[in-house]
């Protein structure tokens, strides 16, 4: 399979990914469920007001998101497929034209999400995403740019350890 329809796979398969955002002193990382916008080009992620990750976004809106293939007893942990995702954040505009069809979206991946869709500190944001890092086991790693999603670049391999 190309390196990037495994990459859109892992996108529309996995729902909930680990999202790290920079706090005061330490970096923060929690599970939010996402929704992979524009063939990946960016995320989708509805969040509270109230989560210390949201206030770290606030603050700093640079973040990480690693959405990984599950786990399994027989799979070697190391070489599961993971993708690591970077960029910037923004809130998005409830009286904007694009919100309602945004908030379809979301609401139609996660149904249960129309009930937090209603709450006051919850929050439809958008991830920008500017650099991709896709792990397909060992001795697969590949880089991908905002400026070239699509175009995958092999990470060499080094020839001793550190």
């Amino acid at each position: 399979m190309p390196i990037d329809a495994d990459v859109q796979s892992l996108l529309h398969t996995i729902r909930v990914g680990m999202l790290a955002t920079i706090g005061d002193a330490f970096p923060l990382a929690s599970a939010v469920p996402f929704v992979s916008l524009q063939g990946g080009a960016d995320l989708l992620v509805h969040i509270s007001t109230l989560a210390a990750y949201t206030r770290n976004l606030l603050r700093d809106p640079r973040w990480s998101l690693l959405v990984m293939e599950c786990d399994a007893p027989e799979k070697n942990p190391l070489a599961l497929k993971r993708l690591i995702l970077q960029g910037t954040a923004n809130p998005l505009d409830p009286q904007s034209s694009t919100y309602d069809l945004l908030a379809r979206q979301f609401t139609e991946r996660f149904p249960d999400a129309t009930v937090t869709m209603a709450l006051a500190d919850f929050q439809l944001w958008q991830l920008h995403i500017q650099t991709a890092q896709f792990i397909a086991g060992f001795g697969r790693a590949y880089t991908a740019t905002s400026g070239q999603p699509g175009v995958w670049e092999h990470q060499g391999r080094r020839d001793s350890k550190p």
